[in-house]
């Protein structure tokens, strides 16, 4: 995360410019803070402790009052007056986390992610007033997330993600002006996606995916100017995409597969001009496919798969330069592969299997040159072609290497030879007919 390179940053300047090592005493009630985070996440068991423990030690069994800033994953402000950060990611940290650390009144940043901690999130952390980055992700915290993180006015990155949280996602939270950073993914989060979300003009990613999410995504967060990734993947959301979510002009990365949504795409999504990676699969998405989505010229991945997508594959999607992955299998696509889509000279991978797809292979796509062998799919269909080089070509390219065999009701393919055979067979035919037409003619 941009903050711990930050806390680095700072504490070395903080030496250059004269830090000094004469240590003066934080206040009494922060020193019980930290002793109560050493107590209350089993500090006897913890990987780095140094400093905490050293002797002398005061009545309360600790290093001298003096030494606090010396105590591993401590940081304190120039003056050594005030904890100004913690920082004990990845220290095998267990138990809860204590309420008195909302006692840290300068505390700017507080790490505690990648440990074993338990239990809910203390509310007094939200009488932080200075607080900057709140980092508790990857424990077993359980419990909902506390509305008294609204009263963090500073706050740009809060990260509770790959926990056990559950309730549903406060809308507090859509106060928190300065927010840059959410991310409350892989937990078990219930309800709707707040609308007050939306509100978050400065917020650059919402990660909120993985977790049991329901209702509709609402149209505010497509006044998410700042935004450059919105994910809500995994979730159970229902309706449709919201054509507000084309007014994203920064987000480079949009996922809401894995949900419930349908109905139409909505073709305002042309207007994601910095959109990178659109990924709308696993839902039940019906309608055509909109050939305004050829307007993405950034766009690198394009997942359309397993919905109920019908009609043609739009040409137009045979303009994006820069599309590396086209998934659009498990849909109900029909028609030709427009030829087109042999002008994607940066595709590495399609997947166009399971469909209704149908009639000659396009040569243009021997054009593909990029494209891996064996990463692609183009089964399931009703697709041919007489031409063996491209044959051998899809061949190469198709899992399992063989294309023709897993076409549903296809023409078959003709080697040469068989081409060779049809063609006197057909001469044949038209010198008998000939000479018939002369014997009637007599």
């Amino acid at each position: 995360m941009v903050k711990k390179a930050e806390l680095v940053l700072v504490a070395t300047c903080l030496l250059a410019g004269g830090f000094s090592a004469a240590h003066a005493a934080i206040p009494a009630t922060e020193r019980a803070a930290l002793i109560d985070l050493y107590t209350s996440t089993n500090g006897v068991g913890w990987v780095n402790k140094s400093g905490w423990k050293t002797p002398p030690l005061d009545v309360d069994g600790f290093a001298m009052p003096g030494t606090e800033c010396d105590w591993f994953g401590v940081w304190c402000d120039v003056g050594e007056t005030a904890v100004w950060a913690i920082s004990m990611e990845n220290n095998l940290l267990s138990g809860n986390i204590p309420p008195e650390l909302g006692d840290l009144a300068d505390l700017t940043f507080l790490y505690l992610e990648k440990n074993q901690l338990s239990g809910g999130i203390p509310p007094e952390l939200g009488s932080l007033p200075f607080l900057l980055d709140l980092s508790l992700f990857n424990n077993g915290l359980t419990g909902s997330i506390p509305a008294e993180l609204e009263n963090l006015a500073s706050l740009e990155e809060l990260w509770f993600s790959g926990n056990n949280l559950t309730g549903s996602i406060p809308p507090e939270l859509g106060s928190i002006s300065t927010l840059l950073v959410l991310a409350l993914y892989d937990n078990g989060l219930t309800g709707s996606i707040p609308l007050e979300l939306g509100d978050l003009s400065n917020l650059v990613d919402l990660w909120i995916d993985g977790n049991a999410l329901t209702g509709s995504i609402p149209p505010e967060l497509g006044s998410l100017g700042s935004l450059e990734s919105l994910f809500l993947f995994d979730n159970q959301l229902s309706g449709s995409i919201p054509p507000e979510l084309g007014d994203l002009a920064n987000v480079r990365a949009l996922y809401l597969n894995g949900n419930l949504l349908s109905g139409a795409i909505p073709p305002d999504l042309r207007n994601l001009l910095s959109i990178e990676d659109l990924f709308l699969s696993g839902n039940q998405l019906s309608g055509s496919i909109p050939p305004e989505l050829g307007d993405l010229v950034t766009l690198q991945y394009l997942y359309l798969n397993s919905n109920q997508l019908t009609g043609p594959i739009p040409s137009d999607l045979g303009y994006l330069p820069n599309l590396q992955r086209l998934l659009l299998s498990d849909n109900q696509l029909s028609g030709v592969i427009p030829r087109q889509l042999g002008n994607l000279d940066s595709l590495l991978y399609t997947y166009l299997d399971h469909n209704a797809l149908s009639g000659p292979v396009p040569v243009e796509l021997l054009s593909l040159t990029t494209l891996l062998n064996v990463r692609s799919n183009f089964c399931n269909n009703s697709l041919y072609t007489s031409n063996s080089t491209l044959s051998d070509f899809l061949d190469t390219k198709q899992i399992g290497g063989d294309w023709v065999s897993c076409q549903v009701g296809a023409v078959p393919t003709m080697s040469k030879t068989g081409i060779l055979v049809m063609c006197a067979l057909l001469a044949g035919l038209a010198l008998w007919m000939l000479g018939r037409s002369k014997i009637v003619a007599r």
